[in-house]
């Protein structure tokens, strides 16, 4: 009677031989870096992981993945929200891991963070008065009367104009950044 071979055997008899090249090895390597920073940055954007998990769990790679896996975030959250409320932390954190200062330039991110904070509040705060006024005026008017700012063209405009007058510091921090962590001192 012939053996019955698992699913799992004939698998192992057929990739036997095979290994994978450098260049394969790199890819997977750059991957796994690329899901690992992806992975840690969604987390802390999410509010499940705090700076110091992230430190540790970076410090866990092994050594030749740490500051790919740190320069990879930073430059993710650059895509993803630059202006995040721990951003600048997170940012000081990762220079360290990278060991380069990077206090400078995190902490005009997070002033340009609390400007953006400070100007959209009083601009929302601003729209919802001119919304009351002008529903006072058709006669429209009490405590239970709550306008919907956020798609009032006004709002939506304010919105844009802010966001396009801080991008531009934003990208400028940015540069100071990526030139500092490709060139630390």
């Amino acid at each position: 009677m012939a053996e019955i071979k698992s699913t799992l055997d004939l698998v192992m008899e057929r990739t036997k031989g095979m290994v994978m090249t450098p260049e394969e090895k790199e890819r997977q390597r750059q991957t796994n870096i690329q899901a690992k920073a992806r992975g840690l940055l969604l987390r802390f954007l999410d509010s499940q992981i705090s700076l110091a998990e992230i430190k540790k769990e970076i410090q866990a790679l092994a050594e030749s993945d740490r500051g790919p896996t740190a320069v990879k975030m930073i430059r993710l959250m650059f895509q993803e929200s630059p202006l995040v409320a721990d951003g600048a932390d997170l940012i000081i954190m990762l220079g360290e891991i990278l060991d380069c200062d990077l206090t400078s330039p995190a902490r005009q991110l997070q002033d340009i963070s609390n400007r953006v904070q400070t100007e959209t509040l009083a601009g929302y705060g601003q729209v919802r008065q001119d919304i009351l006024d002008n529903l006072a005026q058709a006669g429209i008017s009490g405590s239970a009367v709550d306008p919907w700012v956020e798609d009032d063209q006004r709002w939506l405009t304010a919105v844009k104009d802010l966001t396009d007058f801080y991008s531009s510091q934003v990208i400028a921090v940015k540069k100071q950044i990526d030139k500092l962590v490709e060139n630390p001192v």
